[in-house]
């Protein structure tokens, strides 16, 4: 099940780099919110929430988890 996850995360992080705003979105929005709750790696999570809170400054979830990872 761990390399299932790991290559999981692997195609979403790739997915984050996508040209199509919504794919972006919601892969960064995933990876991002696996490696802080579910890796407990805030250090990765990071540079996903930094991306989503300045695209969507009004989105005041991505600024929450953004503090958590910091």
């Amino acid at each position: 099940k761990k390399a299932n996850m790991n290559e999981a995360i692997q195609n979403m992080e790739k997915l984050s780099n996508s040209d199509q705003i919504i794919v972006k979105t919601l892969s960064a929005y995933f990876v991002g919110k696996i490696y802080l709750k579910y890796e407990k790696n805030s250090l990765q999570a990071q540079p996903y929430f930094e991306w989503l809170s300045k695209t969507y400054p009004a989105n005041h979830k991505f600024r929450e988890y953004l503090q958590e990872a910091r």
